[in-house]
């Protein structure tokens, strides 16, 4: 006998709002006890804020909040999405506190001013106690490759300033070599700074859906799917996020390419219905 197909498997696209897909728990970073013994030690005397509670939630759903996604050109003039290093610094102090730290371990500028980086991030888990009660803790270390780009001060040719002639790179006259618009230390600390959201992707799969590569295309079903765990935990079920999302001109089968786009209308319908939530 043939395995059971799961019930999303015959959906078309327009049938995804309407089919019973179950919700699928995420794999968090960390257990509960686990992330209790976080909360403890990396609070101060084990007082919980709304900052910690939102960081520790953050890393353990695995998904970057929309207003943290930040975008640059990049080749071809495609807009690339990122991190940017001061979320991701917020993010790990509130979630950790003292029990983690990030550190750069080398660099090498190459002929072309681009700058590489080798960095470390460690993060301290208590992961129980010992019979007297001392906590054991686990260092998880991750180390990853920052990088740099760099580019070349030009100026015009021409005498006249009204007139742009051809662009020639600035040389310098102290090194005799080509200038950049950004000095070598801050490429080197840029570089240093992009390390460490992808130290936070390794270890947490935290972001990982800021990047798309051909050979991991996800599913429009696969998609919904997150989509209505994510409502779920805003306090939406399934058939209002279909009628929600509908009602904003979505189709099945355009999720994958705007599912930032449904995240963030789900999160905000989220946040209206707490604040229309009488408090008592």
């Amino acid at each position: 006998m043939s395995p059971k197909k799961s019930n999303t498997d015959a959906l078309k696209p327009d049938e995804i709002f309407s089919g019973e897909v179950a919700i699928t728990p995420h794999v968090p970073a960390f257990d509960g006890d686990t992330l209790d013994r976080i909360i403890q030690y990396a609070t101060s005397q084990g007082k919980l804020s709304a900052r910690t509670v939102h960081a520790l939630d953050t890393i353990q759903s695995g998904v970057v909040p929309p207003h943290a996604i930040q975008t640059r050109p990049g080749a071809g003039g495609k807009m690339i999405p990122y991190v940017g290093h001061v979320w991701a610094t917020k993010l790990m102090n509130s979630a950790f506190g003292f029990l983690w730290d990030y550190e750069n371990i080398g660099w090498e500028v190459f002929d072309d001013g681009s700058v590489a980086t080798r960095n470390k991030m460690s993060v301290n888990v208590p992961i129980g106690y010992k019979p007297d009660g001392t906590p054991i803790f686990y260092t998880r270390v991750v180390t990853e490759i920052g990088s740099f780009e760099a580019y070349p001060k030009t100026i015009s040719t021409s005498k006249d300033p009204n007139v742009r002639g051809k662009m020639e790179a600035v040389i310098s006259p102290v090194t005799g070599k080509a200038e950049f618009t950004m000095n070598t230390a801050d490429r080197v600390a840029s570089s240093v700074s992009r390390g460490l959201p992808k130290c936070m992707l390794r270890a947490f799969n935290l972001g990982t859906e800021l990047f798309d590569s051909p050979e991991d295309k996800l599913t429009p079903e696969e998609v919904w799917r997150s989509l209505v765990n994510t409502a779920a935990k805003n306090g939406i079920s399934k058939q209002d996020t279909a009628e929600l999302l509908k009602s904003k001109g979505f189709t099945g089968d355009q999720l994958p390419e705007r599912f930032h786009e449904a995240y963030t209308t789900i999160c905000e319908e989220g946040k209206r219905r707490k604040l229309e939530t009488p408090s008592f």
